[in-house]
């Protein structure tokens, strides 16, 4: 059980510059499907629209989480070096 809890762990502080920039999409993304679901529960939105609405936005949503996480794991040449400091030679 508990090295379960301490493999976990050591993933999620592993990976937690990628989840630190893909959760809020994620939320948003879960924020707004919910929220068209919910109205549709109500009978407000009643058209088919709003269901290809919601893949539309799944979709987007997933597409964006995987460019947010490339982008952590692979970073611009420029970037790199803004964050290191350096030129393109190496120098400061």
């Amino acid at each position: 059980m508990w090295t379960i809890a301490k493999e976990w762990f050591a993933w999620v502080l592993d990976m937690w510059p990628v989840l630190k920039e893909v959760l809020p999409t994620l939320g948003l993304g879960g924020a707004l499907i919910g929220g068209i679901e919910f109205a549709k529960w109500c009978d407000v939105f009643s058209s088919p629209f709003w269901s290809k609405l919601q893949l539309a936005i799944l979709v987007y949503t997933v597409l964006s989480m995987c460019w947010d996480g490339y982008w952590v794991l692979h970073p611009s040449k420029q970037e790199v070096q803004w964050q290191r400091g350096t030129d393109d030679y190496g120098l400061n």
